[in-house]
């Protein structure tokens, strides 16, 4: 076999079900420690929130519009899993005035079942004689980390969104939108938190949805708002937040909805189909 040859019976023959074995064993281990895990992250939520506090407090930075977790590719390298955290104003990423203001987040638990593949297709790969190399191995460890980034995702929506108690974030300056994300250092991210403090006029958010602009509605805040019979068929709605708004009679056919939050809201005669 040549090079694409061995690495396609690799991938086939021993990463597909080793990596499937990895996951389901991340699932039992986030689920029998999900309280420990919670509380693993929103300590760092706080102390990140603390330093911004204090930072504000000597003027050296201003409104903070985005609280950033981003998984740093180099440091699954050297086998000790890290996030990033970065303090942004509403700029976010364009943000030309950023002072240094950041922390880390550490989550070895969960990562340690991706070195544990690794670990296990080491020993795999010696079977095909040097063809495939340790740099591929590390590609391939590298490519699937994201799956394992899923699971950080989920804890930090569930951390922020249950409940708990943050006096810390209600202490620091923020602007009227706050987003808190999680994802890859300047790469894909998701919002997992969202704060909207501007004042929204119903008509016009319900015009704006009718419109239905493309990838422009995930985590919305839309709470508190009369969107009675109104068609918004066919929209990205994950992680929208229509707690408290009234949606008596609307179209929501075909809308993906996964956490989309609708505590309190009035959702008589509306179409969930499909």
């Amino acid at each position: 076999m040549n090079k694409a040859e061995s690495l396609k019976h690799f991938e086939d023959t021993y990463v597909e079900k080793k990596l499937i074995e990895k996951i389901l064993r991340a699932e039992e281990y986030y689920l029998n420690h999900l309280d420990e895990l919670v509380e693993g992250f929103l300590h760092s939520f706080r102390v990140i929130c603390k330093k911004i506090k204090q930072i504000q407090k000597a003027e050296e930075i201003g409104k903070v519009g985005y609280i950033q977790y981003s998984l740093l590719r180099s440091s699954l390298i050297t086998k000790r899993p890290l996030y990033r955290i970065d303090v942004y104003n509403k700029e976010w990423y364009f943000d030309l005035n950023q002072k240094e203001c950041g922390g880390e987040y550490d989550e070895r638990q969960l990562f340690r079942f991706l070195e544990e593949l690794e670990t296990e297709l080491e020993e795999e790969r010696k079977r095909y004689m040097g063809v495939i190399s340790q740099a591929d191995l590390e590609s391939i460890k590298l490519r699937e980390a994201g799956k394992l980034g899923q699971f950080i995702i989920h804890l930090a929506d569930y951390a922020l969104n249950s409940g708990f108690l943050l006096p810390e974030l209600e202490e620091i300056a923020k602007e009227d939108e706050l987003e808190v994300r999680v994802g890859e250092y300047y790469n894909v991210s998701e919002v997992v938190y969202k704060e909207d403090k501007r004042v929204k006029r119903s008509d016009q958010i319900k015009e704006w949805l009718e419109d239905k602009h493309e990838d422009q509605y995930v985590a919305e805040v839309l709470k508190n708002l009369d969107l009675s019979d109104g068609d918004y068929s066919g929209l990205d709605l994950r992680h929208a937040d229509f707690r408290g708004s009234n949606l008596v009679g609307s179209k929501m056919i075909n809308c993906l909805l996964a956490k989309a939050r609708f505590a309190g809201s009035e959702l008589s005669g509306v179409d969930f189909s499909y």
